[in-house]
C-alpha cells in the first residue's frame, strides 16, 4: 500500500505541488531505522533525519520519478551523504557490536559478538550489502540503486561477503 501511495504522489505531482508530508510519512520509518542502525544514538539520528528531509525537500522538485527502486536509490544517496556529513562533524559512531546486544545466554552473546566482529571486518560495500539485504529486506536491484552499482555487482558483493563470513565462521551455517 505504501509503495503504491508513494508512486502515485511522485508520479502525479507537478514539481511545485509534491505532497512532501506524505512522502515523509511514507519513508521516515525506513530512513530513521537505517540512520539509527548506523549511529545507535536516537537524538543524533533525529538530527540527521532532519537534515536528510531538508535536503530531500530542496532536491525533490528536480527529481523525475521512474520507479520505486530509482526513488529509494535517490533517497538513500541523500541519507548516506547526510550520515557522512554528520560523521565529519566528529559525532560519535558506534560499532555493530554496540548496536546489537542479545540479552539471552552469555554464550549466545559471545557468538553474536564474534559474528559482528567478522561482519565489521568486511569492506564497507560488502557490509552495507548484507545490512540492506537482511536488515532492510531490500532486493538486489534496490541495493544496486542505493550503492550506485549494477545489480549484478550487488549480487557479487553479497556472495563475496557471505563467502568471507563462511570462511571466518566455519562452525556456523551461513
Amino acid at each position: 500500500m505504501k509503495d503504491m501511495e508513494l508512486e502515485y504522489i511522485l508520479k502525479n505531482s507537478k514539481e511545485s505541488e509534491i505532497d512532501f508530508r506524505a512522502v515523509y510519512d511514507l519513508t521516515i520509518d525506513q530512513v530513521f531505522s537505517y540512520v539509527f542502525l548506523r549511529t545507535k544514538d536516537k537524538e543524533w539520528s533525529k538530527e540527521i533525519c532532519q537534515e536528510i528531509y531538508l535536503s530531500l525537500w530542496k532536491s525533490l522538485p528536480k527529481f523525475k520519478y521512474i520507479s520505486r527502486e530509482h526513488f529509494f536509490g535517490f533517497l538513500f544517496t541523500v541519507v548516506r551523504r547526510q550520515i557522512i556529513k554528520a560523521r565529519i562533524k566528529n559525532k560519535p559512531v558506534y560499532s555493530l557490536e554496540e548496536i546489537y546486544d542479545i540479552e539471552d545466554e552469555e554464550e549466545k552473546k559471545e557468538d553474536y559478538r564474534f559474528m559482528l566482529k567478522q561482519i565489521e571486518g568486511l569492506k564497507e560495500k560488502e557490509r552495507l550489502t548484507l545490512e540492506l539485504r537482511y536488515f532492510k529486506n531490500m532486493t538486489f536491484y534496490e541495493i544496486s540503486q542505493i550503492l550506485n552499482i549494477k545489480e549484478g555487482n550487488a549480487k557479487v558483493l553479497h556472495h563475496r561477503a557471505l563467502e568471507k563470513l563462511r570462511q571466518s565462521l566455519p562452525e556456523y551455517e551461513i
